[in-house]
């Protein structure tokens, strides 16, 4: 679910996640793989929940992916 609840874990919702992503990313592009291996060490996550983030993400135009490498878009904050 997209939209937290009061009974959600807010470490495991998809928006505060792809939040950290996206925090990690204003440094630098980083590879798919590269920026699990981050994310995983901060949250407990699991490989098909990464994916599903980064669908998301990408489908609301905040990142674009471009050989194995996660780009942050520059009008995104």
């Amino acid at each position: 679910m997209i939209l937290p609840t009061k009974h959600e874990n807010l470490e495991s919702n998809v928006l505060v996640i792809g939040a950290d992503i996206l925090f990690h990313l204003r440094k630098d592009n980083l590879a798919i793989e590269e920026l699990y291996q981050k994310i995983r060490l901060e949250k407990s996550l699991n490989l098909d929940a990464y994916y599903d983030i980064l669908t998301f993400l990408w489908m609301i135009r905040a990142i674009k992916i471009h050989k194995g490498i996660i780009i942050k878009q520059n009008d995104v904050s």
